[in-house]
């Protein structure tokens, strides 16, 4: 009679764990639902919209399947666009915070306004946590970018991180590889490399509205330049600083520019008739004395200041503010 009665509480539980489980996992799939609804409020920003979902991956994954997905928000002085056949999101129930995305078939995009350009990558997959801190990560395989009247620019691989900081500042890394450039670029028409590591300090303005830049410049936004890499034909460069907005919105602050091989480049520059041969004795000769200075690579500091910008002390441009803020 023991027996039987350990066999039945046994079974309960069992009952009562599958029933936890599964009223646990459909509250996770309808919770994903309604947020994915809630995209297309008129007041949702980023919008999204699609044509159908359907819920998958039960018992042990819970799985949204997007079909025929748009995506807008506003960015730069236009609205950026995202359109996907298929879009995937996937978290285990005992995680739900960390989605895995995928975008089996590829991702198109596009922006519209004067900063208009369009784009593809052909597969797309990445994660979105929310804890410790908000971040999203995106990994692209063969990524193009047209911009209008110009030739495609190509990338074999794409890596986009963004993460939100315990101190309130955000990161955002990005990495493209072995890209196609247009034939007359101004290193070449092949990049072996373009990587960036920043960290963005207040909201940065991707609307490109003035009040967004007055309100990040008065908050003293700025962006620090942690570490940068430019491996393009002739030019090899490592780079960091910081940059911001002066009280007339232009540029100011600094960047400090380490050459490699600097003589290919300046051959390149004067190939191309950017330098003429005084400009280019006298680029080759401080390269020459920085590398000696610094081991190696010479260091060329651009500084942004007073509404000019300067090479190792020598003004090379004038500066505009970046919008009629004021």
């Amino acid at each position: 009679m023991k027996r039987a009665s350990l066999v039945t509480a046994a079974i309960l539980l069992a009952f009562v764990a599958i029933a936890g489980w599964t009223g646990w996992w459909f509250f996770l799939a309808t919770y994903g639902q309604r947020m994915a609804a809630s995209g297309a409020e008129p007041t949702a920003e980023p919008k999204l919209a699609y044509a159908e979902i359907e819920r998958f991956g039960f018992p042990f994954v819970v799985g949204l399947r997007l079909r025929d997905v748009k995506l807008a928000a506003r960015f730069l002085d236009g609205t950026a666009h995202g359109t996907a056949p298929i879009l995937e999101l996937t978290a285990r129930p005992w995680r739900p915070m960390d989605i895995a995305i995928q975008l089996p078939y590829g991702l198109g995009y596009s922006v519209t306004g004067q900063n208009r350009f369009s784009g593809e990558a052909r597969l797309a997959s990445g994660t979105a946590a929310s804890k410790p801190a908000p971040a999203v990560a995106l990994i692209l395989t063969d990524v193009s970018a047209r911009p209008p009247s110009s030739a495609p620019i190509l990338a074999r691989h794409g890596r986009i991180d963004w993460r939100r900081k315990p101190d309130g500042t955000a990161g955002l890394d990005l990495a493209f590889a072995d890209l196609t450039l247009a034939e007359n670029a101004l290193f070449g028409p092949a990049a072996k490399r373009l990587e960036t590591n920043l960290t963005l300090h207040g909201d940065l303005p991707v609307t490109g509205l003035p009040a967004d830049i007055q309100a990040w410049r008065n908050a003293e936004g700025r962006i620090d330049i942690d570490a940068a890499r430019v491996e393009w034909g002739a030019l090899d460069l490592i780079a960091d600083g910081k940059l911001g907005l002066d009280a007339a919105y232009r540029l100011t602050g600094g960047v400090n520019l380490k050459v490699g091989n600097g003589a290919a480049a300046i051959g390149r520059l004067k190939s191309i008739g950017v330098l003429d041969a005084g400009g280019a004795i006298a680029a080759n000769a401080y390269l020459a004395f920085g590398a000696l200075a610094s081991g190696g690579r010479a260091v060329a500091p651009v500084i942004f200041a007073d509404g000019e910008a300067s090479l190792a002390g020598f003004p090379i441009a004038r500066l505009d503010p970046v919008c009629d803020c004021r």
